[in-house]
């Protein structure tokens, strides 16, 4: 099969060159369009198996699982508007008027705690139960991408997580949503008004499925509105977004005013072989406010790397509060390092990983905590689109999540348990299209 597409698009080229021939009659004319239809050829060949089309009443519609694993994978950060932007503008998504994308995360998971109690008593039966497993389909997503015209594009996600699992609802909720408008052939800005995670810090991963710490407490998602100026390898944003608690990760004193808001930028390019990024970024509206009164910017700020050799990637990113809470002896901060190296094995694509991350914050007691998180992993893809794999975590204190403005707070803390001692080993299979 492969043998008569190979000859099937040699025969095009090479019937495309005789015409170009025929009426440029220049040798110059007819190199250059020869060249044209073999990018265009080789393009196509590039993505067979990766996408489809069809139409639908009328409507051409299409998949582009590389653009799925852009939007939806775990180990993706933030400015996930930029994948979209950068396949319109390589005319990847261009030709159909909308495109679906899929995800399912399957998982076995087993656990085991030193502290009864830190697991959902539901799933254990006992609140001193030190010892859990579990099969549930941890993430399952759809998205659409709807091509309007050649600067507006919409973006619509629904999914549901932990389906099937201990205490799960199984209720599909509308994750994102927003109106995105660019067209980097056109010109380098851009902008967005939606539901989304909000453009700051990086908060990319190397795990497949275990979030870093300072994803878990700092990456931030609400409805905003964007805009963006991305070219010769710059990435800037500047974000707006509802005040109060609203969302996630993101709380100031009035939710009756749009007084949160975000800037963000990110510089990469290729020097000698080395692929390397460095970011900056500035959140006013952190989970974590500076006092009980909530009266503060809560402000936060990011720094973060990225290092890619031969197949081996690094990843470093560092974010903290400007002031502190409200005991005023501290100032939550989070950090992520991790690592990856990529390599085949019995000819499939092998990723082995390793994270560290760490959390230190003040709880509802103003007392100050420190959480450490390590990661180990391998997965290999197994078939197309295909990922099968295994990850181990052991964390050194468990957090649950920041509570904001939440009454029960006096100090917006956390509520987790810095003592316990968790052992997790999951096994994955996820799929996309």
């Amino acid at each position: 099969m492969k043998l008569k597409v190979v000859a099937t698009l040699c025969a095009l080229a090479m019937g495309s060159a005789g015409t170009a021939f025929a009426a440029s009659g220049t040798l110059s004319n007819q190199v250059s369009q020869l060249q044209a239809q073999v990018q265009k050829l080789q393009a196509q060949v590039n993505s067979m198996g990766n996408s489809g089309s069809a139409s639908v009443a009328g409507v051409s519609v299409g998949t582009y699982s590389p653009l799925t694993w852009q939007l939806l994978d775990n180990t993706v950060g933030v400015g996930t508007e930029m994948a979209i932007l950068k396949a319109r503008q390589q005319n990847n998504i261009s030709n159909q008027a909308l495109y679906f994308g899929g995800e399912g995360k399957a998982d076995a998971i087993y656990q085991h705690s030193n502290t009864g109690g830190v697991f959902n008593t539901a799933s254990t039966g006992s609140s001193s139960a030190k010892n859990r497993t579990q099969l549930s389909l941890t993430q399952g997503a759809l998205d659409v991408i709807g091509n309007m015209n050649n600067w507006a594009t919409a973006y619509v996600q629904i999914g549901a997580t932990n389906i099937g699992g201990s205490g799960a609802s199984d209720n599909a909720t509308f994750q994102k949503g927003y109106l995105l408008l660019g067209d980097l052939n056109q010109s380098p800005v851009y902008g967005l008004v939606g539901k989304k995670e909000v453009d700051f810090g990086n908060f990319s991963s190397v795990n497949m499925y275990f979030n870093p710490l300072n994803r878990v407490a700092y990456q931030a998602t609400g409805t905003q509105a964007a805009v963006g100026y991305a070219q010769y390898g710059f990435n800037g944003t500047a974000s707006v977004m509802n005040g109060g608690n609203n969302g996630t990760n993101l709380n100031t004193s009035n939710n009756n005013q749009v007084n949160n808001f975000a800037l963000n930028g990110t510089y990469s390019a290729t020097n000698n072989g080395v692929n390397w990024s460095a970011g900056a970024g500035y959140l006013n509206g952190s989970g974590f406010f500076s006092n009980s009164n909530n009266t503060t910017r809560n402000s936060a700020w990011d720094v973060n790397g990225t290092v890619g050799v031969n197949n081996f990637n690094v990843i470093a990113e560092y974010t903290g509060n400007v002031d502190s809470q409200s005991s005023g002896s501290s100032r939550p901060y989070a950090y992520d390092l991790g690592a990856n190296y990529m390599f085949p094995v019995m000819g499939h694509n092998s990723v082995v990983s390793a994270d560290y991350s760490q959390l230190r914050a003040d709880d509802v007691s103003g007392n100050t905590q420190t959480f450490g998180q390590y990661v180990v992993g391998f997965r290999t893809e197994a078939m197309t689109n295909v990922w099968a794999g295994v990850e181990y975590a052991y964390n050194d204190g468990v957090y649950t999540n920041n509570i904001g403005g939440s009454s029960s707070a006096t100090t917006g803390g956390f509520i987790g348990n810095s003592s316990a001692k968790n052992n997790t080993l999951l096994l994955d299979v996820t799929a996309m299209f």
